[in-house]
């Protein structure tokens, strides 16, 4: 671990004395050096015209704050064609010329303020023994020189939220070092294609399939092989199969099977619903309403836009009810319990006559069982209701919605449990439609995943051809972008390294509650990485 001195430069220093108090630490220190040399002519003189104290704080001993005094000579400049008649004695890597601060503490407030910003880097800063203000640090960290970096060759771009749907940047990254390079105060090919006029030489651009940077990288780098993102790839092909699987809902929820054991059945009718049920069903019928209303509007010859707009929904809501062929439910999944894995053996003590619940819960405890008493009770619970004869209404063992089963189809086959795997091949098994729109779509996720090689053409023309409309839509956008698209299944370059530094720069701009300026922002984004 490196040690800082006792004093900065301190072969060019000498301490002279040392008083210590209660709230702080006071050093004397004067020059060794012999001779000063002129700022202006850089002439070396020893004739000493006087002196001057000069105060500058320093890094902190044990939370104390630590105050230089340095005696400062003055001397005449020698050189009789200089201007400069007397100047003072100048050491750059012990202060900056007027500043009252030493250089090594300017770097630690600034990396106080790359870290935490302006407020919080204060208060840390202050529980450190370097009393500062929040505006400080910020002017510390906007005066610091930029420092250049290396040309860049294969670029990552995407683009970020100010405000989520109003306003948006761009982040670029270096992706052949995996370090972010710069950012745009807004997400337009103008400004993608101006900065990429200025930083000649990129040879690969790894972006999504959206107009702005398609065309801004055309425009400002004609020579550059571009690559479209594969996570965006992957997240369309999920979107179409969500909407296929939408519209079709009618034919594959009542393949969801029976019952299996562990899932709780529907409690009788008779039992009094609870407020929550109460707010569920209210909202439901709510939904239900704007879902016939929507269709109604639609039918009309209103567009989604101004449907939306009309019942206060998002349009890509309103195109979900007007592409299902019955009002889409919507399900809840079911959340862990720790009693789930001692769920069977419950419930055989349970029917065996052991009723009461701290019974059951020692017994439990004995095998592993690392919840609580509550826990207990609240599974054995519903078990306790009046049996109810009649034929009730059963939860759904495999608790599925279209947008969740579109994940289950493109997800890798090691992740999907027995039931799961079971559900996808009774999909296959709805017909040939199903079983080809299925395997298309396993297609294109295992090229994605570079698992099988793919002729993206043949796949297309067999998508277009065979699979359903909402894929169909999916492989003609991709013959629009298609060199792009095949860089990407080819490529050894991803946009990965760009989306993980979105991530971080989110962190960065909610630390600052989103209300830092863009110049504030670039800084802190930049320099911590």
């Amino acid at each position: 671990m490196r040690v800082a001195p006792l004093l900065p430069q301190a072969d060019a220093l000498r301490c002279d004395g040392v008083e210590v108090s209660e709230d702080r630490i006071l050093l004397h220190v004067s020059s060794c050096a012999a001779t000063g040399r002129c700022p202006n002519c850089d002439h070396a003189s020893r004739r000493v015209n006087g002196w001057y104290a000069r105060t500058l704080t320093d890094l902190p001993w044990h939370g104390r704050p630590v105050t230089i005094r340095w005696r400062s000579r003055k001397f005449r400049c020698g050189n009789p064609a200089c201007s400069q008649r007397i100047f003072t004695e100048r050491l750059p890597a012990v202060a900056a010329s007027g500043s009252r601060r030493t250089q090594r503490l300017d770097e630690t407030f600034r990396a106080l303020a790359v870290a935490c910003g302006g407020d919080p880097g204060a208060r840390l800063a202050s529980r450190l023994g370097m009393p500062i203000s929040g505006d400080g640090l910020l002017r510390i960290l906007r005066r610091h020189r930029e420092r250049e970096r290396p040309p860049v060759r294969v670029l990552g771009v995407d683009d970020f939220a100010f405000r989520k749907g109003l306003t948006y940047g761009t982040i670029l990254c270096d992706l052949e070092r995996g370090r972010p390079i710069d950012l745009l105060p807004e997400r337009s090919k103008e400004s993608f294609r101006d900065w990429l006029g200025r930083h000649p030489g990129v040879e690969v651009v790894s972006r999504d399939r959206g107009e702005p940077f398609a065309q801004g990288a055309a425009e400002g780098a004609p020579q550059a092989c571009h690559v479209a993102d594969r996570w965006y790839l992957l997240a369309n092909l999920r979107d179409a199969a969500a909407r296929w699987f939408g519209r079709t809902a009618a034919q594959w929820r009542p393949h969801l099977g029976p019952p299996t054991s562990g899932v709780r059945c529907e409690v009788a009718a008779s039992r009094r619903e609870s407020p929550a049920e109460q707010l569920r069903q209210a909202n439901r019928q709510q939904r239900r309403a704007r879902y016939e209303q929507a269709r109604e509007l639609h039918r009309a010859g209103w567009d989604y836009r101004r449907i939306g707009r009309r019942l206060g929904i998002h349009a890509n809501t309103v195109r979900k009810f007007v592409e299902a062929d019955e009002f889409p439910e919507r399900v809840v999944p079911r959340r862990a319990r720790a009693t789930d894995p001692f769920a069977g053996y419950l419930r055989q003590r349970w029917e065996a006559g052991v009723r009461i619940a701290s019974v059951l819960f020692e017994e439990v405890k004995r095998q592993g069982f690392q919840g609580s008493y509550d826990a207990v009770c609240d599974c054995v619970a519903p078990w306790r209701a009046p049996r109810d004869e009649s034929p009730r209404p059963l939860r759904r063992p495999l608790r599925c919605s279209a947008d969740q089963l579109s994940w289950l189809v493109v997800q890798r086959p090691d992740r999907r449990n027995r039931e799961q795997e079971q559900f996808v091949e009774t999909l296959a098994g709805l017909g040939p439609s199903w079983d080809r729109g299925i395997e298309l779509v396993r297609q294109f996720v295992a090229a994605l995943r570079r698992e099988v090689p793919v002729d993206l053409d043949e796949w297309t023309a067999a998508a277009v051809a065979e699979a359903p409309r909402e894929v169909q839509r999916f492989a003609q956008g991709l013959l629009r972008d298609r060199q792009a698209v095949v860089n990407a299944l080819t490529s050894r370059w991803s946009n990965g390294p760009t989306e993980g530094h979105v991530k971080r720069l989110k962190l960065i701009k909610r630390q600052m509650y989103g209300r830092a300026r863009f110049d504030l922002l670039r800084i802190r984004f930049l320099e911590s990485a």
